[in-house]
């Protein structure tokens, strides 16, 4: 297995393969993957995106694992050749992929321009260029310890000849007959590089200023989009630059569209609360009416419970019975009853 091998996960959105399958599947159908190993990504381009790779290697083990996993054409080439595209001749492709590619070649140059004047890449395709930034944190602080020490694989992995920071590898697509459409990064800190142990051997000074180096000194590697600069090239990419425009404004649309239902909505939803609202005022008026008789019955009701308390309690009074005691020894009294006789026989008959 080799070095380069790896497990591809297009759900990760700081993933190098991602950035190249998602810019290659922007493209046309037929493609061309320079330098592609066991093509880990070819294979998912041909299974999920119904593209027609064609992969290219020195290694004829890894483009046997290619063809194992559906890829159509493999050639064994070797860049070094003067020659190298010579099984390809007369093949035209609308994506020519040089992942991890150019950092390896001595004349990278040469390559590029060999895709154009060979008819490689279409006059209106595009290439698609991964590339490690050599001003990473993490390289400059191999230098500013005094070191640079490469590594089995990662930014100085020590198959290593040349390497580029953005301007640079811009400026050489641009001599050799190409412009930059797009760049994409993939981000990775001092601290998860194989050069994370230098972290403790910079000062403060340093620090500050890799930090104020912003996304390119934490940018691991550049996803490049480049299309021949040719009146051609031009106008495929103002057509996709145009296509990009169309789907933002469509996206735009449906936003507007859906917050001016969400408005409808809102507006429905605040007549109803209204409406509830009325109802539940007339409601409350209703119970207070209510509750205004109830308390004025509560009112008369309690006065007679009081009244008749008064009396209760009054009946209840040992004063009153003493009275009626006196009263009732009264009237069986000899005086009363004489007197009650006196009354009596005095009364006309």
């Amino acid at each position: 297995m080799s070095k380069y091998d790896y497990r591809l996960d297009l759900d990760d959105p700081d993933s190098t393969s991602t950035a190249i399958y998602d810019a290659v599947t922007a493209g046309g159908r037929r493609v061309l993957d320079v330098g592609s190993g066991a093509g880990i990504v070819s294979a998912r381009l041909v299974q999920d995106a119904d593209k027609i790779v064609t992969c290219l290697d020195l290694d004829a083990e890894a483009l046997a694992e290619a063809r194992d996993a559906g890829v159509h054409h493999t050639h064994v080439v070797d860049l070094r050749s003067p020659d190298w595209f010579a099984p390809i001749l007369g093949a035209s492709f609308d994506v020519v992929v040089l992942a991890d590619v150019l950092e390896h070649v001595i004349d990278p140059e040469r390559i590029l321009k060999d895709l154009v004047a060979h008819g490689i890449v279409d006059p209106d395709g595009r290439l698609v260029i991964s590339i490690p930034n050599a001003s990473h944190e993490a390289v400059i602080a191999e230098l500013a310890t005094g070191h640079f020490r490469y590594t089995d694989s990662g930014l100085l992995d020590r198959t290593h000849v040349r390497f580029f920071t953005l301007n640079s590898a811009t400026a050489m697509l641009g001599a050799c007959g190409y412009f930059v459409s797009a760049v994409r990064r993939t981000r990775l800190p001092l601290a998860r590089t194989r050069q994370r142990h230098r972290a403790s051997e910079i000062g403060p000074e340093l620090r500050a200023a890799l930090d104020a180096m912003g996304p390119d000194g934490q940018t691991f590697q550049f996803i490049l989009t480049a299309r021949p600069a040719t009146e051609a090239g031009r106008l495929a990419e103002l057509g996709d630059q145009l296509e990009e425009a169309r789907k933002r404004i469509y996206a735009a649309d449906v936003k507007r569209t859906e917050a001016e239902r969400s408005s409808a909505q809102d507006r429905d939803r605040a007549e109803q609360l209204q409406q509830a609202t009325e109802i539940a005022e007339e409601r409350a008026a209703s119970l207070q009416l209510r509750v205004d008789e109830l308390s004025s019955k509560y009112s008369v009701a309690a006065e007679e419970l009081a009244r008749r308390d008064a009396e209760a309690n009054a009946a209840s009074d040992p004063s009153h019975s003493i009275w009626r005691r006196r009263l009732a020894a009264l009237r069986t009294s000899p005086d009363y009853r004489r007197s009650v006789a006196r009354r009596v026989i005095r009364r006309p008959s």
